[in-house]
């Protein structure tokens, strides 16, 4: 996307998105809520910053390399 890689991970119902262009994360998360997202099951979330809860592992990016 935009000339660079857009990573998408999931299972089930956790997505994790990266991109170095934050725009393109907020358009996929969008594009996610209005696709899936209602009040029955519940709406789309995200977490942003350096360190994330996915799938029970503590992923922490606030150090470089």
């Amino acid at each position: 996307v935009n000339g660079k890689q857009h990573t998408v991970t999931w299972h089930v119902d956790d997505v994790k998105s990266s991109h170095v262009d934050p725009k393109v994360n907020d358009d996929f998360h969008a594009w996610c809520e209005k696709m899936y997202g209602n009040s029955d099951i519940g709406h789309v979330t995200v977490t942003r910053g350096p360190r994330h809860d996915y799938l029970a592992m503590i992923l922490d990016y606030s150090s470089p390399g």
